[in-house]
């Protein structure tokens, strides 16, 4: 007997902390909400909140009528019931099915639409309304135009995770990370380009109000285009801002592919092909001054200004890449900066290392003296790139190497030697 009136006072106890805490969990629900739209105040999150009592100490926090308005567009959700489930003595888990929009023009006219099945849940701070980890474990994802639904972004399956760090005032970081699974992306130029696995990571560390370092990655696995041969085993490209409260910040860009196959690339001989099968490239920006404020000292265009403060700040350019194919590889790396003169705004320069170029030309040239004109212009511009390079024998491999050279007075030197008249011959 005893068990069983302790199980009802405990039961009491719960549901008489539930009705204190509903006006809470309202307020943590609105903030949330609320926090989902920019600092700008251009856009309008217009909803209705009704509030009740669940089972076993549960708050059911309901959305009605949720409308996004900004610019010449609205997004109408649809209800959402938000389940609150005490986790501890300040924080409870939310949960929702993920929620379902239409895309509206400013007449009202349907533009897209977006569906999916599955949910979100959310650990929550309900003093700070502050969500310190949230999951989203859904199927069948859609965003398609609402028109002929010709156009259209879909997904088999997606789980994802974010953490938020309470920190401190001074100081906070967060991170996200969200996988997709059976992606489909239709539009009537491309028709269906598929990408078996999509991964997103996003990561970010506040000071007080303002965003103190950022980054983000993209990584796509097993591509295949339905209306072409183009085709990749990876693809991935990954971008990092630091340094974004001061004049000393520092941007990053990483891209890279494997496995890369493209019939507009490809000469048709087994033992050349795929041309570009992995590359490697990494860009650096150093010395950027994110301190916009300080830029009000520079007169002219925006384009004056920003060069003046790049120039100000000392700002450089730095690219590495690295290349590999059956017949050739590649490495280089350079580094360029700012000058105050809008007709020769750079300078810098460019080393580049080719090995196994004379095989691939030899190859080329074989197969067009064996009535194969297709590759001639590969053949030509292979003995092009062949004739300019400085050849020598490194490590017992030879390989040309290429010393490009952009002068403050606009001139562009390879190995030495002026390239205009070839530029134009490009460019012609």
């Amino acid at each position: 007997m005893h068990r069983i009136l302790f199980a009802a006072a405990a039961l009491l106890v719960a549901l008489d902390a539930a009705a204190d805490d509903v006006p809470r969990l309202r307020e943590a629900t609105d903030s949330l909400l609320r926090s989902l739209l920019p600092d700008d105040g251009e856009a309008v999150f217009d909803y209705r909140i009704e509030m009740a009592e669940g089972s076993d100490g549960a708050v059911v926090a309901t959305v009605l009528d949720p409308v996004i308005s900004g610019g010449d567009r609205r997004l109408v959700f649809d209800d959402m019931a938000v389940v609150y489930v005490p986790e501890d003595d300040m924080r409870w888990r939310a949960s929702t099915p993920i929620p379902s929009f239409r895309v509206l023009s400013k007449g009202g006219a349907p533009e897209a639409a977006f569906t999916a099945r599955g949910t979100l849940t959310c650990l929550l701070d309900i003093d700070l309304a502050f969500c310190e980890r949230g999951t989203i474990d859904g199927t069948d994802l859609l965003l398609a135009d609402a028109g002929e639904r010709t156009s259209y972004l879909a997904a088999e399956r997606v789980s994802g995770e974010t953490v938020l760090d309470a920190g401190t005032p001074d100081s906070r970081s967060s991170r996200m990370e969200v996988v997709f699974g059976g992606v489909s992306l239709v539009t009537p130029d491309t028709g269906a380009v598929i990408v078996r696995d999509m991964l997103l990571t996003a990561a970010g560390l506040e000071a007080g109000p303002e965003i103190a370092e950022l980054e983000g990655s993209l990584e796509l696995q097993g591509i295949a285009a339905a209306r072409s041969d183009f085709a990749a085993d990876r693809f991935s490209a990954a971008v990092s801002l630091t340094g974004l409260l001061g004049d000393d910040g520092t941007v990053r860009v990483r891209l890279s592919h494997g496995g890369l196959r493209s019939g507009a690339l490809a000469t048709g001989l087994p033992d050349v092909d795929p041309m570009l099968e992995s590359l490697d490239l990494d860009i650096v920006l150093e010395k950027l001054p994110f301190d916009w404020w300080a830029w009000e000292q520079y007169t002219g265009s925006d384009s004056d200004r920003i060069l003046a403060g790049l120039v100000a700040a000392g700002s450089t350019l730095a690219v590495t890449l690295d290349h590999a194919s059956p017949m050739l590889r590649a490495s280089g790396n350079g580094r360029f900066s700012p000058l105050p003169d809008e007709k020769s705004p750079v300078t810098g320069e460019f080393h580049l290392v080719i090995a196994g170029l004379d095989d691939l030309t030899a190859r080329l040239r074989e197969a067009v003296f064996a009535g194969d004109d297709r590759l001639q212009g590969h053949a030509l511009w292979a003995g092009i790139l062949q004739i300019a390079g400085q050849k020598v024998t490194d490590a017992g491999d030879t390989v040309h190497r290429y010393h490009v050279e952009v002068l403050p007075d606009s001139r562009i030197l390879l190995n030495g030697n002026d390239i205009e008249a070839l530029l134009r011959l490009v460019a012609e």
